[in-house]
């Protein structure tokens, strides 16, 4: 049970070229949201993908994240897809 105003962060392992971040194929999908747009970086260590979403996330729903390919890390290695999904808590801790 997330807060519906949490950010996600990625960690496919290695460091990751900052460069290949603007082509990143991430889509984040709540069941009732829908498509969530947002800020898309990498943390300091570099080897975290962070996203921040514009709007937070309706209460209760169940949220799909894919990134898909384009991502790749200071080694030149792509980073895998990968998908997984969480469930939005029903209380606001906001509130």
């Amino acid at each position: 049970m997330v807060s519906r105003w949490n950010n996600i962060a990625l960690r496919p392992g290695g460091a990751i070229d900052a460069g290949t971040l603007a082509g990143a194929q991430l889509t984040v999908r709540g069941s009732e949201s829908g498509v969530h747009d947002g800020a898309v970086s990498l943390s300091r260590d570099a080897k975290t993908i962070l996203f921040v979403a514009q709007s937070p996330f309706a209460p209760g729903e169940t949220v799909e994240v894919s990134l898909g390919g384009g991502v790749r890390t200071r080694a030149g290695e792509e980073i895998p897809p990968l998908a997984f999904g969480f469930t939005v808590a029903t209380g606001d801790p906001a509130e």
